[in-house]
């Protein structure tokens, strides 16, 4: 197997792993009920950027490229509903 084939393979494998990292965040804030230190604005940048990369790997049919980011989309803007929903849960009960 050429070496470009294995680190394609890899960059998948690393790439998906990076991108089921914010669920990490999730399961800590659903545990603590709590998600005041956790920054929306961040995960929707970082949701973006993944939208744009996955953009880029479909115009180029990556499958390495389109699975992390596919993943990464999803992952990272379900950690920003949560901790959106969390923060607005926390300013009603002020």
């Amino acid at each position: 197997m050429p070496v470009q084939d294995i680190l394609a393979v890899a960059a998948g494998v690393c790439g998906v792993g990076m991108a089921v990292a914010p669920t990490i965040q999730m399961i800590r804030m659903i545990r603590l009920g709590d998600a005041t230190a956790v920054s929306v604005p961040y995960l929707l940048v970082i949701s973006l950027g993944a939208s744009i990369w996955l953009a880029y790997g479909i115009s180029i049919t990556n499958w390495s490229l389109i699975i992390a980011n596919s993943t990464s989309t999803i992952v990272s803007l379900a950690c920003a509903t949560v901790a959106y929903r969390m923060h607005r849960r926390s300013e009603r009960a002020k």
